[in-house]
């Protein structure tokens, strides 16, 4: 297959994110997880742990906050972003951006967060 062929596949059907984020202890991040035009209508979540068929659901985008976990879905840019506040290293794990398919498999892809001790430099 060629490599802009599939490029487009995915950028029109698949669900995109990075692959590792680091965060310090006690801050926030924010993950954006980009999708295809095809799941815009779809609820969207966020879930935790190393292999997709076992991960626990913490968010999702028809109930969108739960505990220091949001979600918010941006469809005209297909990207849902997810936020967790006061990390802990216990937050540090792997996670997945899911999308809910009606009918068939959900979709998704894995990221890893990394939660660190440390202090933001002053500027």
């Amino acid at each position: 297959m060629y490599p802009c062929v599939f490029l487009f596949w995915f950028a029109f059907y698949g669900v995109s994110t990075v692959s590792r984020v680091s965060a310090w202890r006690g801050g926030s991040v924010t993950i954006p997880c980009f999708y295809g035009d095809r799941y815009k209508t779809c609820v969207k979540y966020w879930c935790k742990g190393r292999l997709w068929y076992l991960c626990t659901s913490i968010v999702h985008s028809d109930s969108p906050k739960e505990g220091k976990v949001s979600i918010r879905d941006d469809p005209d840019q297909r990207v849902f972003t997810v936020t967790i506040n006061n990390l802990t290293a216990e937050d540090s794990d792997y996670y997945w951006c899911g999308v809910k398919i009606s009918g068939g498999s959900d979709a998704g892809v894995q990221v890893y967060l990394s939660v660190t001790d440390g202090k933001m430099p002053v500027m």
